[in-house]
């Protein structure tokens, strides 16, 4: 089953928090939902559990690969209890008094499941999230991983059609983030199960899921697979919130097998990317540090760039990000240590920066795009096709 929204209304304290917001989540699809804090993200997860009410709009599960595919049912007004949904909180919500074991069985206990089931589905259970050898402990004698392992082998118990996940790693030191993503993304493509991950951490967010749903001020502006919205984004909104860039404001001239020119105060003519949104009042070139270059010696008149004067570079590991000197504007680029030792660059000398047309986008710039109704994409299936 699939998981939709359809024009979904809600408030909360007399305020609105979700705004007319239509999304389908694929069958065994991982997509993220990704935005600031206080953009909707968890209230809209709530209103799929059953735990926040909509004012207005539907929540529907609708099959598209059985034999019965076109069918969908309508759980808008379904007890959180009845919905096949089930949700990992921050928090884990564990009971403190029972085993690890008896956390896991307990959705299965309130069902009285028999005994033998259910030490079977247990098991396999413990064993999926591999916590076989700590079932008898409590969960104070758990690491905070082990904790989110057991929240998420009690919500998989009953094999939810979607699970939903709220924040699950935003209490976990980073080096334990890590591995709790490489957990996640396994169990997920094991179980075939819809994950439904809330997250306002752009890097989880591309590393975990299929698809990413940018949210803002109660609305999804755009869906669609991280890297396409990493490197060639509809909205300038979208571009700043899933990585660094710089925008450089200007006018779209032309546009020719997908590519644009554009005419920008103090850097003149740039061709890059089309943009993905026709018809704006304005656009803006979008410079992800990450995807320009810089050199010692001119490029060759095949190549699109600019000289610069370096300002700063900072060391980041092993990455060294420089800040040049463009057209009066101050703007970021990453370099390798290797290539910036190679080519002898220093702070206070010129330098030359490649403006790869393939790897500078267009993005539409406007106020009313906040407003104006969202690229949607359809989600794929599960073999990611």
């Amino acid at each position: 089953m699939s998981l939709c929204f359809e024009e979904i209304w809600a408030s909360h304290a007399g305020q609105a928090v979700l705004r007319g917001l239509s999304l389908e989540v694929g069958q065994g699809e991982y997509l993220a939902l990704l935005g600031p804090r206080g953009c909707g993200k968890t209230t809209l997860l709530r209103v799929a559990a059953g735990l926040h009410g909509a004012d207005q709009g539907r929540v529907l599960l609708r099959d598209r690969r059985s034999a019965a595919a076109g069918q969908e049912v309508d759980i808008t007004d379904w007890p959180a209890q009845r919905r096949p949904l089930h949700t990992v909180f921050q928090s884990y919500a564990l009971f403190p008094h029972l085993s690890v074991f008896e956390n896991v069985a307990f959705a299965l206990r309130l069902a009285r499941r028999p005994q033998a089931e259910v030490r079977q589905r247990v098991g396999r259970m413990l064993e999926m999230v591999q916590l076989t050898a700590h079932e008898a402990k409590a969960p104070h004698q758990l690491s905070g991983g082990q904790k989110q392992r057991v929240a998420l082998a009690r919500a998989l118990i009953n094999e939810p059609q979607v699970l939903l996940l709220d924040e699950p790693l935003a209490a976990l030191d980073p080096q334990l983030r890590g591995q709790m993503m490489e957990e996640l993304r396994r169990l997920q493509g094991q179980l075939g199960t819809s994950f439904v991950h809330v997250t306002h951490d752009q890097q989880e967010a591309m590393c975990l899921s299929q698809r990413v749903a940018v949210m803002h001020e109660g609305r999804v502006m755009e869906v669609g697979p991280a890297q396409e919205l990493f490197h060639r984004p509809s909205l300038r909104f979208v571009g700043a919130f899933m990585g660094e860039a710089s925008f450089w404001p200007g006018q779209l001239l032309e546009q020719n097998d997908g590519l644009s020119r554009m005419d920008l105060p103090g850097l003149g003519e740039i061709w890059a990317q089309s943009p993905r949104q026709r018809g704006a009042a304005r656009y803006c070139l979008m410079l992800r540090p990450s995807q320009l270059g810089l050199q010692r010696t001119a490029l060759p008149s095949t190549e699109q760039g600019r000289e610069v004067l370096l300002l700063e570079c900072q060391w980041r590991g092993p990455l060294l990000r420089w800040w040049v000197e463009l057209g009066g504007r101050r703007i970021a680029v990453d370099q390798s240590q290797e290539q910036a030792l190679a080519q002898g660059l220093a702070v206070g000398q010129r330098a030359y920066l490649r403006l790869a047309p393939h790897l500078v986008a267009v993005v539409a710039d406007e106020d009313s795009a906040m407003e104006s109704s969202p690229r949607m994409l359809a989600p794929e299936v599960a073999s990611g096709a």
